[in-house]
């Protein structure tokens, strides 16, 4: 089997004594990730740490073994690797050969995982610029004994980097007081970028992932936003304010605007720079609009709602409640479709149709099917009926209602050339018309209402004796 080490961290722990008569190594971590024959590993396993004094056919120093550690999906952690040495009081050089197998294999079957590994620690790297009388800080306890620590012409703020052979300092960008932390002054700012290690030189701040999801969160209580200020002025902040006193507002709320700080900027939606979607200061709205005058207003004229709630459509000055100006080129002022067929049309010629898509006569109307108006109201003509008085089996051969839904029927009266027409509405304050279907013209016919308020009674004579016959009759 063939072992792979991903990840190897080491960290070292070192106790000093308060007389600084010698250091200790005592031990450190060591964590990673195993591959198995190119699987994550899973199991237990032994681990075997030899330390030597020199990389190559260097003598053996110490060694150390873990047994029955657990790797679980690749991952493990040994807590305590302790060599026991003191050699460090001299600053010599140790070197670390790693072996392993599993823990149900027998001892012959270790295979080396690491080889001629160095360790380093930065009291290594620092040993030599301290005489053995040297004063520093290495623990709380002993505060009052130390004066300094310098590596390498370090001064206060600096970081150390490790450059391969020794810890060099570099300036810390990073300053942190109380409980602010900053990078630099405002003349020297710095550049902070996560993921990316060539940001663009304009941007203070980068974030770059090629992972999908969530990229970044902020998490707080009530009240959570981002403000953005500008020349120390608030613009605007993006979160969650309300707190429900203003009507219409709960806590569970998002907003996207302007603080109570600025109280004369407007917010705006832009594409390409261009404001596309614009809110005013005093809440007017317009879209493809980013000086609306009206309560909403799209584009110039498209459509606008004034502040005394009249809509107006191509023009910004509606005088009505809802007003619609067309250009003088436009054969259709107005248009309203069902299922994509016309149904109203207000022509150029300001004539109307109803019902069709076609020309409507000059300032005038045009209706494509029935017309009804109430029984009470004047101007149209209510019913039209032809009906058939007979002295017994009388009819209605056809008739038109003007008002509603209803029909209109007939019964006999037992009299030749005689009937009572009936409708569905009141009839006896209306106006009506009769006449006498006769081929030579010598029939007469009259109607009046005698029984009832919504019925005829008619009779159909000639040269003064009731005749069976037809006779029309309109109501107005």
């Amino acid at each position: 089997m063939t072992f792979i080490k991903k990840l190897l961290v080491l960290m070292l722990i070192i106790y000093v004594s308060p007389t600084f008569a010698q250091v200790n190594i005592s031990a450190f971590n060591y964590q990673g990730e195993l591959i198995d024959t190119g699987t994550p590993a899973n199991g237990e396993y032994d681990f075997l740490f030899t330390a030597f004094d020199a990389p190559v056919n260097g003598s053996q120093v110490s060694v150390f073994s873990a047994n029955n550690i657990q790797v679980s999906n690749g991952l493990f952690a040994i807590p305590q690797v302790d060599f026991s040495l003191t050699e460090i009081v001299n600053n010599e050089e140790l070197w670390m050969t790693i072996e392993i197998k599993k823990s149900s294999d027998p001892v012959s079957s270790f295979e080396t995982l690491e080889e001629n590994q160095k360790l380093q620690t930065v009291p290594y790297a620092t040993m030599a610029h301290f005489a053995s009388e040297a004063s520093f800080a290495v623990h709380a306890s002993w505060a009052n004994e130390a004066t300094s620590l310098i590596i390498n012409g370090s001064s206060t703020n600096d970081i150390l980097a490790y450059d391969g052979n020794s810890w060099v300092p570099q300036n810390n960008p990073w300053h942190h007081q109380g409980n602010v932390l900053s990078t630099a002054d405002s003349s020297t700012p710095y550049q902070i970028s996560f993921g990316d290690t060539a940001p663009n030189s304009n941007v203070e701040f980068t974030v770059k992932s090629d992972e999908t999801g969530i990229l970044s969160q902020f998490i707080g209580g009530d009240g959570l936003y981002n403000e953005y200020i500008e020349n120390g002025l608030a613009k605007g902040y993006i979160g969650s304010v309300q707190d429900g006193t203003i009507t219409g507002t709960t806590t569970d709320d998002f907003e996207l605007g302007t603080s109570g700080f600025n109280q004369t900027g407007n917010v705006h939606l832009t594409i390409n720079a261009i404001p596309r979607l614009t809110v005013r200061n005093n809440g007017s709205v317009g879209i493809g609009n980013s000086e609306p005058t009206g309560r909403l207003q799209v584009g110039s004229n498209a459509l606008f709602v004034s502040n005394g709630n009249k809509v107006g459509v191509g023009t910004p000055i509606p005088t009505a409640k809802f007003q619609v100006n067309s250009a003088s080129n436009q054969s259709e002022a107005l248009t309203v479709k069902i299922d994509n067929q016309t149904k109203l049309k207000v022509h150029s010629n300001g004539g109307v149709a109803i019902g069709k898509d076609t020309t409507p006569p000059t300032e005038g109307l045009y209706v494509h099917g029935d017309i009804k108006q109430n029984s009470a109201s004047n101007g149209m003509l209510k019913y039209m009926a032809r009906v058939r008085c007979l002295d017994t089996g009388s009819s209605v051969t056809s008739f038109h209602n003007g008002v509603n839904n209803g029909s209109i029927t007939v019964n006999d009266l037992g009299t030749a050339g005689s009937c009572a027409v009936n409708f569905p509405t009141d009839i006896n304050q209306r106006y009506w018309q009769i006449t006498a279907v006769s081929a030579n013209g010598n029939h007469n016919a009259n109607c009046h209402t005698v029984f009832a308020n919504n019925q005829f009674i008619c009779q159909r004579t000639l040269s003064g004796s009731f005749n069976n016959g037809d006779i029309m009759i309109l109501v107005y």
